[in-house]
């Protein structure tokens, strides 16, 4: 956006060279007071007279009625009446700008400032410059330290900066990085402080238009705006929302990002930030500090009290940051005139989300990924909706691509957010999918029931008017049952199906005996659950969600504190949360109501152990010809996580010599009802049983003796 008005007259060029000609005016009756020196052999090495008059002389053009140096034309130039204004510039601190900017505009004046100087090396501007050109006497000589001084226009607004502290005679000083381009009429640009974003036009804000549902932020412009806190989680779409109310008001916005800056050595971290508010009092821009709780709990917020503590010039103050701020005394301190306005920002709803997905997703990836379900299990702004579509294309440009799309699509989704639960909790990496789960039909039915609740109780809420009575996408899910049953197995499976990442949470790390620490332990895992859009399994749910007791003491008082805060915090989570418990007993009669689903895992009868033997060995395994499923599932009586480990344990018995026999299985038995401490009928399995210690022992002397020959051989080769 160029700083220009319609009514101006003057362009940039015209403006900067009648600034120069009355620079050159200054010059000339300088280097007339300075007189002639004589040349020497040094030529080269220093600037001579005729060198300098000539260069002042230089062949320009002029405008004719060029008025006399004491009385400074009142230029029609948009860019230096706003500079007044803005900064109660007088006609010398625009004259001082001038000097300090020249040589940035034309490299002539960087001979002759080190001609004025008597130093050639001296290209820049300095306060014995300035006495040079601009002062008769000492009245003069005085005023102009009073407006390069510390209290003056000039450094108070950081229009100028010195090269050390103080204010020394022979220092250089520069003019600020943004107000050359300012002045100069050039779009505003970023200059390795910030970024900068101009308004976009009507026409290309409705062409683009997001069906992001953000609400518009009531920004106003004044003398002294107010500064609104933007607060949300993570990638909540905070900098969209801001974007849009700036476009409305077609306001440029310099965005800082401040725990970048908050990396840089303290004076330059003063430098670079300064000329970031500079820039945006200069253009009149909404100035946007991004993730500014970083910089209020370091020794930065020193330099945001100092720099911000004029704002006069600025369209809007925005801050960015995951925290509501407009009540930290911190931010108080900062903007101590200004009103301070808390917004959060919650992202877009479900509705927008699935026209993103739609807007978004190709052709080669929409038959892979459900709109509903992504829009409902990820609450991605648009801008991680587009990652998510491109690094599965990318994935998908390979030459196994298209084998597995619907999985790079859903891991593209998981991998946008990092996730703090790997600290906290345990991933459960589920291989399997409903044909392995072997329960009766009306249980696998419930278990469908819940993935269909997941995929579709954002939509209903949304579209069908259920807000107010559904909770926000999630489920708590409640599994029982005995060890084995498949508990862990359903909950990875639905985890699958819906392109999630599952959790088993550690009790150990949650629970501690100190007062108050097991609810921060699981607020962070709850946290971290809904940043990363995951599932929370808790194992053994009894140990950790169990009945309230009756207040005797302190400990007692805070144990049903811990409950109920579990309670509220399985209720607000979004996502998939499974209890899994032996013991539905011991559970608190509170969990009736908040609990969307409950399923009994039955103990396998005949029926379904008999399936199960048979799914356990893969199509691979060598089996024996005496394998008996039939009088394995009546005889062994054992949950289906006992019956894989016996199938495993038995493969490896038989690996030396094949195939599986049932006196390895029948031994594997034996072994799991040890482990069990269950009673092992021996009669029931003698059949087998002694055929199979047999042939153990005989499996356990060959590789002694395989062991034997080995160490032979290795001292043979020894010796």
């Amino acid at each position: 956006m160029r700083p220009a008005e319609s009514n101006a007259t003057l362009t940039p060029g015209e403006y900067i060279s009648l600034s120069h000609a009355r620079l050159d005016r200054c010059i000339q009756r300088a280097m007339d007071r300075k007189g002639a020196v004589a040349a020497d052999a040094f030529a080269g090495l220093y600037i001579s007279d005729q060198e300098a008059h000539a260069l002042a002389r230089a062949a320009q053009e002029r405008p004719a009625d060029l008025q006399p140096l004491e009385a400074r034309p009142a230029l029609n130039y948009f860019p230096e009446r706003s500079l007044r204004e803005r900064f109660s510039l007088t006609d010398l601190d625009i004259d001082i700008l001038h000097a300090c900017l020249a040589p940035l505009y034309d490299e002539k004046y960087v001979r002759l400032y080190g001609y004025l100087h008597d130093n050639v090396s001296r290209s820049a501007a300095s306060l014995q410059l300035c006495y040079i050109l601009f002062a008769e006497g000492s009245a003069d000589r005085l005023h102009l330290l009073e407006r390069l001084g510390p209290g003056g226009a000039l450094r108070r607004n950081g229009l100028v900066v010195s090269e050390n502290a103080g204010l020394a005679a022979t220092q250089a000083i520069l003019a600020a990085e943004p107000l050359a381009t300012f002045l100069a009429g050039l779009t505003i640009a970023a200059s390795g402080v910030a970024s900068v974003r101009l308004p976009r036009r009507a026409a290309d804000v409705n062409a683009n238009a997001s069906p992001l549902a953000f609400a518009a932020l009531p920004l106003s412009e004044s003398s002294a705006p107010d500064v609104w806190c933007v607060s949300g989680a993570a990638a909540s779409g905070r900098l969209e929302c801001i974007r849009q109310a700036c476009d409305a008001h077609a306001w440029p916005l310099i965005e800082a990002d401040l725990s970048e800056l908050s990396g840089a050595r303290e004076a330059e971290f003063d430098q670079r930030f300064r000329g970031v508010v500079l820039a945006a009092r200069l253009y009149g821009a909404a100035l946007v500090l991004r993730n500014i709780d970083a910089a209020l709990d370091s020794p930065r917020r020193a330099t945001l009290r100092r720099e911000l503590s004029d704002i006069s010039g600025i369209a809007s103050v925005l801050t960015s940051a995951l925290r509501p701020l407009a009540t930290d005394p911190q931010m108080r301190a900062i903007f101590p005139t200004s009103r301070l306005f808390d917004m959060q920002i919650s992202g877009p709803d479900y509705s927008a989300r699935r026209k993103l997905w739609e807007l978004h997703l190709p052709n080669e990836l929409r038959t892979q990924g459900d709109p509903s379900l992504l829009a409902a299990r990820f609450p991605f702004s648009e801008k991680e909706i587009q990652r998510v579509v491109r690094s599965a294309q990318d994935r998908l440009a390979l030459p196994d691509g298209v084998v597995g799309s619907r999985e790079f699509l859903y891991a593209a989704c998981r991998s946008q957010r990092n996730s703090d639960l790997k600290d906290l909790a345990q991933k459960i990496e589920s291989r399997w999918n409903w044909e392995d789960l072997v329960l009766p039909a009306e249980h696998i039915a419930r278990l469908n029931e819940i993935e269909a609740y997941m995929r579709n109780v954002e939509r209903v809420r949304s579209e069908w008017g259920h807000a107010r009575s559904a909770p926000a996408g999630g489920a708590s899910v409640l599994f029982c049952g005995d060890s084995g049953v498949g508990k862990t197995m359903a909950a990875g499976i639905i985890a699958r199906e819906l392109g999630v990442e599952l959790y088993r949470v550690d009790l150990s790390r949650v629970i501690n005996k100190y007062i108050g620490e097991t609810e921060k332990n699981l607020a962070r895992i709850f946290d971290a659950a809904a940043a990363a859009s995951a599932g929370l399994f808790f194992d053994e749910a009894d140990a950790l969600f169990g009945k309230r007791t009756e207040v005797q003491d302190a400990h007692d008082r805070y144990a049903n504190i811990e409950t109920s805060y579990l309670l509220q915090r399985m209720e607000e989570h979004t996502g998939l949360c499974v209890l899994a418990t032996n013991l539905r007993q011991n559970l608190d009669h509170a969990f009736a109501r908040r609990l969307r689903f409950v399923v009994e895992f039955p103990f396998p009868d005949r029926a379904l152990r008999l399936r199960m033997w048979r799914s356990m060995f893969p199509a691979a395994t060598p089996l024996g010809s005496d394998i008996d499923f039939e009088f394995l599932a009546e005889k062994a009586p054992l949950a289906g996580g006992n019956i894989r480990n016996i199938a495993l344990a038995a493969s490896v018995m038989a690996a030396e010599a094949p195939p599986v026999r049932m006196e390895h299985v029948v031994l594997a038995i034996q072994r799991e009802y040890e482990k069990l401490q269950k009673t092992f009928m021996r009669n029931e399995f003698s059949q087998y049983l002694q055929i199979g210690s047999a042939a153990t022992h005989e499996s356990n002397e060959a590789n002694s003796s395989k062991l034997r020959m080995g160490r032979v051989a290795s001292g043979r080769a020894a010796s």
